[in-house]
């Protein structure tokens, strides 16, 4: 999750009492970042299928691989 979004959610304002909607709005964050993890690993493997170029993310950055 982005941290700055994480922040910005998880810290609530000073007097801010009702936390159903933050507690909701992390929640609906989470599940979209597993939604586009997933929509990654099927482009991957789509293009494994295709092209039999393994690509691998490692902290952030793809590297390449031909097989």
């Amino acid at each position: 999750m982005n941290a700055a979004i994480f922040r910005a959610l998880a810290h609530p304002g000073e007097g801010e009492r009702d936390l159903t909607a933050r507690f909701a709005l992390l929640g609906l964050v989470n599940r979209l970042e597993r939604v586009a993890d997933r929509a990654c690993n099927i482009a991957e493997e789509a293009i494994y299928v295709v092209r039999g170029q393994v690509l691998r993310q490692k902290f952030g950055v793809r590297t390449t691989t031909h097989n």
